[in-house]
């Protein structure tokens, strides 16, 4: 563990070595609020850091605490992506805690878009427990990258929306650059619906594939759901088994 403060300036409050929770309890403590915010200093400071700890072998990610309005040094998206995309390249993921209500939102997500990287907002310290609890350690473990899923819309069918995930109703492919693991659970769903008669049978064929979140081995998969053919609800549906649940929701 080690932790870097930015403000006006960048303090290094501990080095890294081994955690130990009343150090890093009593650092927190002493730790006061004041001048500007030059967050790409201290994000370079702490990427520093970090990369000498991933060059020893070590498993290393940064946990950036911030209102996301820097307004010293670099202010823009574009250069803070710059280096979150460079740090992924060398496997050092971030995870952004937004803080507060005034928070830029924006900048946020802009960064936690990238590869290795998420982020969380948290408005209130009454807060603080309840993420612990329900995202703790997941939030911090990638468990895939680089997901792309190319399905075909079958005949008789339209992709009328998409879940867990932004997708083009026009173009029924999903590519997220890094897969996290939640307490809450949820899914990647997309729904097609009927352009004729309800019920029509359908089969809908795709391709899975991503990289391990481990050892960055590629996995690849064939998809495969047929949807019988219902005069009523038109919810059924029948999946092959493979290594990743699959489900195609049929409105």
């Amino acid at each position: 563990l080690a932790l870097v403060t930015f403000g006006s300036q960048v303090n290094t409050k501990i080095q890294a070595s081994a955690f130990d929770k009343q150090t890093l309890l009593n650092t927190v403590e002493n730790m006061r609020v004041g001048g500007g915010t030059d967050m790409e200093a201290g994000l370079k400071k702490g990427y520093e850091l970090a990369y000498e700890e991933a060059n020893a072998g070590h498993n290393v990610r940064i946990l950036l605490f911030t209102d996301e309005r820097p307004n010293i040094g670099a202010t823009d998206s574009d250069h803070f992506g710059g280096m979150v995309r460079d740090a992924a390249k060398k496997g050092v993921g971030i995870t952004v805690f937004g803080l507060g209500l005034g928070l830029d939102a924006s900048l946020m997500a802009d960064m936690s878009q990238l590869e290795n990287a998420n982020a969380f907002s948290l408005t209130g310290t009454e807060q603080v427990a309840g993420w612990y609890d329900d995202n703790w350690p997941w939030a911090v473990v990638p468990l895939a990258y680089n997901l792309e899923v190319d399905l075909q819309v079958p005949a008789g069918y339209s992709v009328g929306a998409a879940y867990g995930i932004a997708a083009d109703p026009d173009k029924p492919d999903i590519a997220d650059s890094t897969i996290f693991l939640s307490r809450n659970r949820g899914a990647i769903l997309l729904r097609y619906d009927p352009t004729g008669s309800l019920g029509a049978a359908a089969n809908v064929e795709g391709s899975l594939r991503y990289e391990d979140g481990v050892d960055r081995s590629v996995v690849e998969q064939k998809l495969a759901v047929s949807v019988a053919a219902d005069s009523g609800s038109g919810e059924q549906f029948q999946q092959a088994s493979v290594g990743v649940a699959q489900m195609i929701a049929v409105g």
